[in-house]
Protein backbone atom coordinates (compact mmCIF):
# COMPACT_ATOMS: atom_id res chain seq x y z
CA UNK A 1 0.00 0.00 0.00
CA UNK A 2 2.53 2.64 1.10
CA UNK A 3 4.57 1.52 -2.33
CA UNK A 4 1.37 2.34 -4.29
CA UNK A 5 0.61 5.86 -2.62
CA UNK A 6 4.42 6.34 -3.35
CA UNK A 7 4.17 5.84 -6.70
CA UNK A 8 1.53 8.28 -7.25
CA UNK A 9 2.64 11.07 -5.61
CA UNK A 10 5.79 10.74 -7.48
CA UNK A 11 3.24 10.40 -10.66
CA UNK A 12 0.93 13.37 -9.98
CA UNK A 13 4.68 15.47 -8.72
CA UNK A 14 6.05 14.33 -12.71
CA UNK A 15 2.46 15.70 -14.12
CA UNK A 16 3.20 18.87 -12.04
CA UNK A 17 6.39 19.50 -12.84
CA UNK A 18 5.62 18.53 -16.64
CA UNK A 19 3.23 21.03 -17.29
CA UNK A 20 4.68 24.03 -15.52
CA UNK A 21 5.30 27.11 -17.44
CA UNK A 22 6.14 30.45 -17.54
CA UNK A 23 3.39 32.96 -18.98
CA UNK A 24 5.14 36.48 -19.91
CA UNK A 25 3.56 39.83 -21.69
CA UNK A 26 4.22 43.29 -21.50
CA UNK A 27 7.74 45.23 -21.13
CA UNK A 28 10.56 44.12 -19.86
CA UNK A 29 12.31 47.26 -18.17
CA UNK A 30 15.01 45.76 -16.31
CA UNK A 31 17.44 43.00 -16.89
CA UNK A 32 15.98 39.78 -17.47
CA UNK A 33 17.00 36.07 -17.99
CA UNK A 34 15.12 33.56 -19.21
CA UNK A 35 16.31 29.46 -18.30
CA UNK A 36 15.81 25.92 -19.54
CA UNK A 37 14.17 25.59 -15.40
CA UNK A 38 11.70 28.17 -15.86
CA UNK A 39 10.47 26.41 -19.94
CA UNK A 40 8.44 27.03 -22.15
CA UNK A 41 7.80 30.66 -21.69
CA UNK A 42 4.42 31.15 -23.32
CA UNK A 43 4.15 34.84 -24.56
CA UNK A 44 0.42 35.55 -24.80
CA UNK A 45 0.91 38.90 -26.03
CA UNK A 46 3.62 41.34 -27.52
CA UNK A 47 7.01 42.01 -25.71
CA UNK A 48 8.53 44.76 -25.31
CA UNK A 49 11.94 44.87 -24.13
CA UNK A 50 13.03 48.66 -23.39
CA UNK A 51 15.95 50.68 -24.18
CA UNK A 52 17.83 49.85 -20.77
CA UNK A 53 17.44 46.12 -21.20
CA UNK A 54 18.96 43.44 -22.12
CA UNK A 55 16.85 39.77 -22.08
CA UNK A 56 19.08 36.91 -21.42
CA UNK A 57 17.77 33.51 -22.91
CA UNK A 58 19.74 30.72 -21.64
CA UNK A 59 20.92 27.40 -23.22
CA UNK A 60 18.01 25.22 -23.31
CA UNK A 61 15.00 27.70 -23.16
CA UNK A 62 11.82 27.05 -24.56
CA UNK A 63 9.98 30.12 -25.66
CA UNK A 64 6.22 30.17 -27.27
CA UNK A 65 5.63 33.09 -29.32
CA UNK A 66 1.80 34.37 -30.30
CA UNK A 67 2.90 37.94 -30.22
CA UNK A 68 6.18 38.98 -31.08
CA UNK A 69 8.97 40.05 -29.39
CA UNK A 70 10.60 43.38 -30.38
CA UNK A 71 13.78 44.43 -28.78
CA UNK A 72 15.36 48.30 -28.31
CA UNK A 73 18.89 47.26 -26.76
CA UNK A 74 19.92 43.91 -26.59
CA UNK A 75 18.89 40.36 -26.53
CA UNK A 76 22.17 37.68 -25.64
CA UNK A 77 21.40 33.94 -26.82
CA UNK A 78 23.75 32.22 -24.85
CA UNK A 79 24.45 28.67 -26.04
CA UNK A 80 25.95 25.06 -25.20
CA UNK A 81 26.34 22.03 -27.28
CA UNK A 82 24.59 19.72 -25.05
CA UNK A 83 20.93 22.05 -25.17
CA UNK A 84 18.88 23.41 -27.60
CA UNK A 85 17.33 26.24 -27.48
CA UNK A 86 13.86 26.41 -28.87
CA UNK A 87 11.59 29.67 -30.65
CA UNK A 88 8.12 28.26 -31.73
CA UNK A 89 4.79 29.80 -32.80
CA UNK A 90 2.10 29.41 -30.21
CA UNK A 91 -1.11 29.65 -31.77
CA UNK A 92 -1.66 30.42 -35.25
CA UNK A 93 0.05 33.86 -35.98
CA UNK A 94 3.62 33.74 -37.45
CA UNK A 95 5.50 36.01 -34.74
CA UNK A 96 9.10 37.47 -35.35
CA UNK A 97 11.66 38.39 -32.80
CA UNK A 98 12.53 41.76 -33.76
CA UNK A 99 16.01 43.06 -33.09
CA UNK A 100 16.08 47.18 -33.36
CA UNK A 101 19.06 49.22 -32.45
CA UNK A 102 21.09 51.99 -33.76
CA UNK A 103 24.01 52.00 -31.44
CA UNK A 104 24.16 48.47 -29.61
CA UNK A 105 27.63 46.92 -31.16
CA UNK A 106 28.14 43.79 -29.82
CA UNK A 107 27.74 40.79 -31.99
CA UNK A 108 24.74 38.72 -31.95
CA UNK A 109 25.54 34.75 -31.94
CA UNK A 110 22.18 32.29 -32.49
CA UNK A 111 24.24 28.80 -32.10
CA UNK A 112 22.36 25.21 -31.17
CA UNK A 113 18.55 26.65 -31.65
CA UNK A 114 15.47 25.82 -33.51
CA UNK A 115 13.30 27.74 -34.86
CA UNK A 116 9.62 26.93 -35.63
CA UNK A 117 6.84 28.64 -37.24
CA UNK A 118 8.66 32.34 -36.23
CA UNK A 119 10.90 34.79 -37.57
CA UNK A 120 13.90 36.89 -36.76
CA UNK A 121 14.26 40.01 -37.90
CA UNK A 122 17.87 42.04 -37.31
CA UNK A 123 16.85 46.20 -38.26
CA UNK A 124 19.26 48.96 -38.08
CA UNK A 125 21.82 47.28 -36.09
CA UNK A 126 25.24 48.33 -36.00
CA UNK A 127 26.38 44.33 -34.77
CA UNK A 128 27.92 41.82 -36.18
CA UNK A 129 25.78 38.76 -36.05
CA UNK A 130 26.54 35.42 -36.26
CA UNK A 131 24.06 32.24 -36.90
CA UNK A 132 25.39 29.03 -36.72
CA UNK A 133 24.14 25.07 -36.45
CA UNK A 134 20.19 26.16 -35.91
CA UNK A 135 17.45 24.46 -37.51
CA UNK A 136 15.34 26.64 -38.82
CA UNK A 137 11.10 25.07 -40.05
CA UNK A 138 8.93 27.50 -41.56
CA UNK A 139 10.92 30.39 -40.58
CA UNK A 140 11.93 34.09 -41.69
CA UNK A 141 15.02 35.59 -41.43
CA UNK A 142 15.61 39.57 -42.50
CA UNK A 143 18.75 41.41 -41.88
CA UNK A 144 19.16 45.38 -42.45
CA UNK A 145 22.63 46.63 -41.20
CA UNK A 146 22.70 50.81 -41.08
CA UNK A 147 23.85 52.83 -43.48
CA UNK A 148 27.21 53.41 -42.76
CA UNK A 149 30.03 51.56 -40.74
CA UNK A 150 31.18 47.80 -41.33
CA UNK A 151 28.49 44.85 -40.40
CA UNK A 152 29.12 41.11 -40.75
CA UNK A 153 26.30 38.63 -41.34
CA UNK A 154 27.69 35.07 -41.35
CA UNK A 155 25.03 32.37 -41.89
CA UNK A 156 27.17 28.88 -41.28
CA UNK A 157 26.49 25.46 -40.73
CA UNK A 158 22.76 26.03 -40.58
CA UNK A 159 19.56 23.47 -41.31
CA UNK A 160 16.77 24.84 -43.24
CA UNK A 161 13.34 23.89 -44.04
CA UNK A 162 10.97 26.32 -45.38
CA UNK A 163 12.74 28.92 -44.96
CA UNK A 164 12.41 32.87 -46.74
CA UNK A 165 15.77 34.72 -46.04
CA UNK A 166 16.28 38.78 -47.05
CA UNK A 167 19.75 39.98 -46.26
CA UNK A 168 19.53 44.06 -47.13
CA UNK A 169 23.00 44.90 -46.92
CA UNK A 170 25.26 48.26 -47.25
CA UNK A 171 27.89 49.21 -49.30
CA UNK A 172 30.21 48.24 -46.86
CA UNK A 173 28.51 45.20 -45.20
CA UNK A 174 29.84 41.63 -45.53
CA UNK A 175 28.04 38.81 -45.87
CA UNK A 176 29.05 34.85 -45.99
CA UNK A 177 27.15 32.32 -46.49
CA UNK A 178 28.65 28.64 -46.59
CA UNK A 179 28.12 24.71 -45.42
CA UNK A 180 24.38 25.44 -44.90
CA UNK A 181 21.61 22.77 -46.02
CA UNK A 182 18.81 24.12 -47.60
CA UNK A 183 15.54 22.19 -48.06
CA UNK A 184 12.38 23.45 -49.80
CA UNK A 185 11.50 27.57 -49.67
CA UNK A 186 8.55 28.86 -47.59
CA UNK A 187 7.99 31.36 -50.19
CA UNK A 188 11.21 32.90 -51.62
CA UNK A 189 14.55 32.88 -50.59
CA UNK A 190 16.66 36.52 -51.81
CA UNK A 191 19.48 38.03 -51.42
CA UNK A 192 19.37 41.76 -52.28
CA UNK A 193 22.58 43.50 -52.54
CA UNK A 194 23.32 47.16 -53.33
CA UNK A 195 26.80 47.98 -55.03
CA UNK A 196 29.52 47.72 -54.55
CA UNK A 197 29.65 45.69 -51.50
CA UNK A 198 32.45 45.06 -49.47
CA UNK A 199 32.68 40.97 -49.43
CA UNK A 200 30.17 38.68 -50.60
CA UNK A 201 30.94 34.83 -50.05
CA UNK A 202 28.53 32.17 -51.19
CA UNK A 203 30.29 28.22 -50.66
CA UNK A 204 29.54 25.00 -50.16
CA UNK A 205 25.80 24.83 -49.68
CA UNK A 206 23.39 22.37 -50.38
CA UNK A 207 20.01 22.70 -52.15
CA UNK A 208 17.32 20.61 -51.89
CA UNK A 209 13.90 21.31 -54.09
CA UNK A 210 14.54 24.51 -54.40
CA UNK A 211 14.10 26.03 -58.08
CA UNK A 212 16.70 28.33 -59.09
CA UNK A 213 14.66 31.37 -59.65
CA UNK A 214 14.13 31.40 -55.90
CA UNK A 215 17.67 32.56 -54.87
CA UNK A 216 18.18 36.15 -56.22
CA UNK A 217 21.08 38.02 -56.02
CA UNK A 218 20.87 41.94 -57.61
CA UNK A 219 22.09 45.36 -57.47
CA UNK A 220 19.83 47.43 -54.91
CA UNK A 221 19.51 51.06 -53.61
Amino acid sequence: MNKVIILIAALFLFVKTSFAATLVSGQIRTNTTWTKAGSPYICTGSIEVDSYSTLTIEPGTVIDLDGGIKVYKSIVFKYNSTDTTVIKSHGSTFPNIEIENLNYTDTIVLKHMKIISSGIYFKWIKSNVIIEECNFNVSRIEWHPTSTGMQSFIFRKNKCTKIEISWFTNISSRLIIDSNYFDSVYNYSTILIPQPMNTLTITNNVFKNIPTTVMDISAGE
